[in-house]
């Protein structure tokens, strides 16, 4: 095989495997953050779902034991700090009223959902520009001799 066959070759495998490689491996996206706020209300609210401390789970518990010891109020904890299944979240915010040691407190959960940030899209846009070019100048060797 001649060098400029074998430059062809290897421009168009280049090009190929750096256009494949941003395809086949998606961008990693951060853990989703999620933040618990606990307020003490005056008493229920009929419009939001009523949930007693004493039938909360372990995860359930501990967020809001860690919501109530902060002066704030509020608790940030990434999802994978929580696991599988936050607590108290059905959707992008939800708000219930809890019955603990004979008072109420108002929970608002929240989910912050970065998403992919560019950052993470550059490079891969970079490689598969780069792999295209390459692509397409062993391409124009091969045909154009």
């Amino acid at each position: 095989m001649n060098r400029s066959a074998l430059l062809t070759a290897l421009l168009v495998v280049a090009g190929v495997v750096l256009v494949a490689v941003p395809l086949a491996a998606p961008a990693e996206e951060p853990p989703d953050r999620y933040e618990y706020y606990v307020e003490r209300t005056d008493g229920e609210i009929a419009a939001w779902e009523t949930r007693y401390s004493a039938n909360f789970t372990e995860r359930e518990r501990a967020v809001f034991d860690a919501a109530l010891r902060n002066e704030s109020g509020r608790y940030t904890v990434s999802e994978a700090e929580l696991g599988s299944v936050p607590p108290f979240v059905n959707g992008t915010v939800a708000v219930s009223d809890v019955r603990h040691d004979g008072q109420w407190y108002l929970v608002e959960a929240k989910r912050f959902d970065r998403g992919t940030p560019l950052s993470a899209h550059l490079p891969r846009l970079g490689a598969l520009l780069g792999g295209l070019g390459l692509a397409l100048a062993g391409g124009y060797r091969a045909v154009m001799g």
